[in-house]
């Protein structure tokens, strides 16, 4: 199992990455941010480690997908699923929104990190974030979230996230250290 996803939405990342830059909020030197940087925002849901995932595009902009909070039509019924009738609402599909946005907005004043990948941004990233401005996928917080948008620009291969995070979820990085798995 890729594992890679579920570390990163906690605020840590795999061997593939270095951790570049972490900030408490809008005091952070966003002149450091290179094209195909990854930023993790931290979610405001009290008592979680969870993060948004977004690309850093280069003048000032981030690429991100997100949920428009319209249900999709799927093909797997409620019944097939794991989940119970009462929480499976949080897992449905919903049309996802891929956009761009500035930095500041994207940081929105919150906790947020940077990673960098060791091998630098794949040669087509441009061409990559184009192609995605056009996406049409639905957005599923397990299976097809913000963070597996955004591997797959940077041309990384994102399975399914594990349903359970793993058991060390309270370790901090420490900052502008390689990243572990």
């Amino acid at each position: 199992m890729d594992i890679r996803p579920i570390l990163l939405a906690l605020g840590r990342a795999s061997d593939d990455f270095d951790h570049v830059l972490k900030s408490s909020g809008d005091n952070a030197d966003i002149s450091k941010l290179r094209r195909g940087d990854l930023i993790l925002r931290k979610l405001l849901i009290p008592g979680k480690k969870l993060y948004h995932a977004g690309i850093y595009c280069g003048e000032n902009e981030v690429i991100q997908f997100t949920t428009t909070g319209h249900t999709a039509q799927t093909q797997t019924s409620p019944s097939s699923s794991s989940c119970s009738s009462s929480n499976c609402s949080s897992y449905t599909n919903e049309h996802g929104l891929v956009d761009k946005i500035s930095v500041k907005k994207f940081i929105s004043g919150q906790f947020f990190r940077v990673y960098r990948l060791k091998k630098g941004p794949p040669e087509n990233i441009s061409q990559k974030m184009k192609e995605a401005m056009d996406d049409n996928q639905d957005y599923h917080l397990v299976d097809n979230n913000c963070l597996h948008f955004a591997l797959r620009i940077l041309g990384l291969s994102p399975g399914p996230m594990p349903e359970s995070p793993p058991q060390d979820t309270d370790v901090e990085m420490e900052e502008h250290t390689p990243l572990a798995r």
